[in-house]
């Protein structure tokens, strides 16, 4: 890196003598001066002592009125001059209120630092910078690692005499913005937490690739735990939600000329005290309706995050941000409730895609997803346990293995705040009973949701017709009993209304948003018009619901007394949105709901009829047109 002395404490002179070897001196001045004074061994600061009054009325005294003062944390006054006679005329000042002093240029504020980019200083050396620029004192090229060499790019970072980098700097013919410089966070090498130095930790010492405190990381084979963010990846990772916070932090201390401290005051404000939402029960109890987004599994394989077949929660692991936004999605589609995506998340699952030590990493990693963003949003947030693959009704040994597995689920979800539990999608009634005994046991007076999904003969696995399964269900103590999965708004309202004069309390339905039928009542069902094949699981996106078809069942379902309603696998933001304004709900989703008395063909606004008259004949010639091209398509 070429440097030069830096110049910006110098006040030149008409009688300065100049080497005529050196660069010509840019005329600049401190703007920033620190005040201390002189300490003898035993003495107190009596310069913190002063009163404001008597520091201002001294200055002004001195040198006039300053642009600014201010008390450092170390009893020092930070002075901010506004020209530089008053600059030179402080920084001769001994003595200040009878207290011996020194005046000196701030180490930092006075420089600054740019960055430039051309393909015109491609072959342009460092010190050649440095020599034809007065007020740049250093240049660094900053190079790239591609394989094991390092290449030069086009880009320099500039160190200048002046508290702000010029906005545009001139080389011959090429004039180049210069854009503030941003450095990395700050990252403790000790205890990986930001905003500070090793030298200067009070920390404890821990490895940057799993947070614990007993080993380096050059020997650390754990699995990668971030101490900062507590994500599944190691503190180094520039992609953690801390790192990119200390970013923004950086960028906005630049931007707005202010300290760390009180840039991350403005992006990360205190908590405000959280606001107490009623539970799942009291809810019911008022007569309230809860709006429930489910169908995560479906809507991440659409989106190719997640493998059909296995269905396996993996994405919580690989991409916890995406989990995080499709929560908020579906809370601002109307969600009353944040559910842990730790559907199919269980031992058996993820043991039989080989992840089966990452099991609590999930589970954790998706609770606290959850959890943070149902305090966030005011939002319910429900733990979730569903079927296994282990369980079976004629081996009373998987009853056990199958009860720990929901075990360790349930404590799972207490321990990280849940506010009820979800357990779902059951085939047999002795499942659902285990599922429900152990949220009893061991899920510390949480309130259970318990759903079946129904087969096409309305019997469950185990012999039991459905709606006697759900009121066995009930009488055992689950505060909701249902449906949710397997069938459409069409073949699972029949059972619904069957449900609702058998069980007296809180009854769910959660459909798959697909067009089932009397031939055809589970979407495992659905076959293709054309070749007579199954669709289930990749093409059955060809019988989706139309929003109308959500419109009715949401309006069948409240008519039957439905008060926890939503849609399960194939679930969309659009569709739950408008279950949601059905049930009366208005959630902020409902700003962007349609409107087409605004469309400029088909409204009746009068800006858009001003703006494009149009005859009911063009509208019909535009639809002829249109169904001539789709028909050429599937000709």
């Amino acid at each position: 890196m070429a440097t030069k002395k830096r110049k910006c404490d110098l006040i030149q002179t008409d009688n300065t003598e100049r080497d005529t070897d050196l660069p010509p001196i840019i005329q600049t001045w401190s703007r920033f001066l620190v005040m201390a004074m002189y300490l003898p061994e035993g003495t107190s600061n009596t310069l913190s002592k002063l009163s404001p009054f008597v520091l201002h009325k001294t200055f002004q005294g001195l040198c006039g009125e300053l642009k600014s003062l201010k008390k450092l944390t170390n009893g020092s006054i930070l002075i901010q001059c506004m020209n530089s006679k008053q600059s030179a005329l402080l920084r001769s000042t001994k003595t200040f209120a009878g207290i011996k002093v020194s005046i000196t240029p701030h180490e930092k504020l006075n420089s600054s630092k740019g960055v430039i980019r051309s393909p015109d200083l491609r072959y342009v050396e460092e010190q050649e910078i440095v020599d034809s620029i007065p007020s740049v004192t250093s240049a660094k090229r900053i190079t790239i690692t591609k394989g094991n060499k390092k290449v030069p790019t086009n880009t320099f970072i500039l160190d200048f005499t002046q508290p702000t980098p010029p906005s545009t700097l001139t080389f011959g013919y090429t004039k180049l913005n210069v854009d503030p410089y941003v450095p990395n966070p700050l990252r403790c090498f000790q205890c990986q937490r930001y905003g500070h130095h090793k030298s200067n930790c009070r920390g404890q010492a821990c490895c940057s690739n799993c947070g614990k405190k007993d080993h380096e990381r050059e020997n650390c084979s754990n699995d990668p735990y971030c101490i900062n963010c507590k994500g599944l990846h190691p503190a180094t990772d520039k992609n953690c939600p801390e790192w990119i916070l200390e970013k923004k932090v950086q960028a906005l201390r630049i931007q707005k000329n202010i300290t760390s401290i009180e840039a991350r005051k403005i992006l990360r404000p205190p908590q405000q005290t959280s606001v107490i939402v009623p539970g799942l029960v009291q809810r019911l109890k008022a007569g309230e309706s809860l709006i429930v987004a489910e169908g995560y599994v479906f809507e991440f394989e659409r989106r190719g995050y997640l493998k059909a077949g296995a269905f396996v929660p993996e994405i919580v692991i690989e991409h916890p941000e995406l989990v995080r936004s499709l929560h908020e999605e579906f809370v601002h589609a109307g969600s009353d409730v944040t559910l842990a995506f730790t559907y199919y998340g269980h031992r058996e699952k993820l043991r039989a895609v080989g992840r089966e030590d990452q099991l609590e990493a999930l589970n954790v990693q998706a609770l606290k997803i959850a959890k943070d963003v149902a305090d966030r949003t005011g939002t319910l947030m429900a733990g979730n346990i569903c079927n296994t693959i282990g369980y079976d009704k004629d081996n009373p040994d998987t009853f056990e293995t199958t009860r720990d597995v929901f075990k360790e689920q349930v404590e799972w979800a207490v321990k990280y705040g849940a506010d009820y539990i979800v357990a779902e999608t059951f085939s047999d009634l002795g499942e659902a009973l285990l599922a429900l005994d152990v949220i009893q046991k061991y899920g510390n007076g949480l309130p259970a949701v318990v759903t079946m999904n129904s087969s096409a003969s309305n019997i469950s696995h185990d012999g039991v017709p459905i709606v006697d399964a759900l009121k066995k269900l009930e009488d055992a103590g689950a505060a909701v009993v249902g449906l949710n999965c397997g069938r459409g708004p069409r073949t699972m309202m029949p059972l619904i209304r069957k449900i609702r004069k058998t069980c007296k309390g809180p009854i769910a339905a959660i459909p798959v948003p697909f067009r089932t039928c009397e031939e055809t009542p589970t979407f495992q069902s659905l076959k293709d018009p054309e070749t007579g094949k199954g669709v289930f699981p990749v093409d059955v996106s060809m019988f989706t619901c139309s929003r109308s078809q959500i419109a009715e069942f949401a309006k069948e379902a409240k008519e039957a007394g439905v008060q926890y309603v939503g849609l399960c696998c194939g679930n969309t933001s659009h569709c739950l949105r408008v279950l949601a304004e059905v049930y009366g709900h208005n959630p902020p989703g409902s700003k962007y709901s349609p409107d087409m008395t605004q469309h400029v063909v088909l409204g009746d606004n009068k800006l858009a009829k001003k703006r494009q008259p149009v005859k009911k004949t063009d509208v019909d010639t535009a639809i002829l047109r249109k169904s001539k091209i789709c028909s050429s398509m599937y000709s």
